[in-house]
Order: structure tokens, then C-alpha cells, then sequence
């Protein structure tokens, strides 16, 4: 998915494909905030800070190295937390089984996602000591809300690093379309290229 952007020999494509996703980010963390604060003021400010702090860094930024590739999946993540609190907000379970499927698409793209579960496991315990019940109802609860993430985060560590460690983790990062720009990188982008 990283070498989408180049797929035309075009800027104003490339640079679409740099700049969408990361706004997009911005967009929808400023989004999660204002649905946690409720304070528009709040959210957008957090985006003034983040883009004023990520110029100001000699560190490598994922967000700006890699843009589709960190951008896509951390909005993808973040979706899915809006989604787990639009789930307690209304109670749909679709909102839930969409969260858990962003979830594990997430997860495709960068292992360090898996902190996560951490913040969706903070939602649900909150949300969920807030409901009207007994302790042991309010467990079953939780178990039964948090037991997707656990399991999509347990199959994917199985399979990649237990099961099929390297197939697992080339099947990650060898997309079709990853796998054709290799084999097209001398004509692409000149003779003179050894890869």
C-alpha cells in the first residue's frame, strides 16, 4: 500500500495521496476529541499543537515518512474507537462489530497497534462500571464487549509470529500491488536503479 501514491507518474496525484490521508488523520483525531470533551475548541486545538509540533522534530514521523501507509491505518483506529463509543452511546451492536472489524484491519499494518486494545479496554471498563447492574453483570459485560478485540488481536499474533512467522509477516508487507512495483523498479525508475 506504500507504493500506491507512485503508481502514476503524476505530483499532483503523489502528493494527493501524501497529504489526504494524513488530513484525514488530523480530521478524525480532532473528531474523537470532540466527541470525548464535547469542546470543539479542545479538538481542533489538538490539531494545531500536533502539526505545530511534528515540524519542530529532527526525528523521523512516521505520519510524514510513510503517509498513506501510518495515516490510513491510524484513522482506521481511530474510527474504531468512535465507533466503540458511538456503541455506548446508542447501544447498536453493529457499532460494535464495525469497530472490531477496523480494528483487526488495523492491526494489519503496524504491530504496535496493538496498544489499542489498552484504549478500548479503558472505554469499555469506564462505560461499563457506569451501567446499572450487578459487579458479576457488569464483567460479563465487559468480557463479552472486549472479548472481540482480544481474540482478532490473539489470532493475528498467532498467525504471524506463531504459525507462520515468515509467511505471516511477508503476507503483511507484500501486497500485489508492492510485489509488481518491485519487479517494475528498473523501468520505473531508470537503469541506473539496483535495487
Amino acid at each position: 500500500i506504500s507504493y500506491v501514491p507512485y503508481l502514476v507518474d503524476d505530483m499532483f496525484f503523489i502528493k494527493m495521496f501524501q497529504m489526504v490521508p494524513i488530513l484525514a488523520a488530523f480530521i478524525v483525531f480532532a473528531w474523537l476529541l470532540y466527541k470525548i470533551t464535547k469542546s470543539k475548541a479542545i479538538a481542533w486545538f489538538s490539531v494545531l499543537v500536533f502539526l505545530m509540533a511534528s515540524q519542530g522534530s529532527t526525528h523521523t514521523n512516521l505520519f510524514y515518512n510513510y503517509p498513506l501507509y501510518y495515516s490510513l491505518s491510524f484513522t482506521v483506529l481511530v474510527l474504531s474507537i468512535i465507533l466503540l463509543l458511538d456503541f455506548y452511546n446508542n447501544g447498536k451492536k453493529s457499532f460494535l462489530v464495525f469497530s472490531v472489524v477496523l480494528f483487526a484491519f488495523g492491526l494489519l499494518f503496524y504491530e504496535t497497534y496493538l496498544l489499542f486494545l489498552l484504549f478500548a479496554f479503558l472505554i469499555i471498563f469506564s462505560k461499563n462500571m457506569q451501567q446499572p447492574g450487578s459487579f458479576g453483570l457488569r464483567v460479563r459485560r465487559m468480557a463479552f464487549h472486549y472479548g472481540p478485540y482480544l481474540l482478532v488481536a490473539a489470532l493475528l499474533i498467532y498467525l504471524v509470529y506463531v504459525r507462520w512467522p515468515r509467511v505471516g509477516r511477508a503476507l503483511l508487507a507484500a501486497t500485489p500491488v508492492a510485489l509488481w512495483l518491485a519487479a517494475q523498479r528498473p523501468q520505473v525508475w531508470g537503469a541506473g536503479y539496483v535495487m
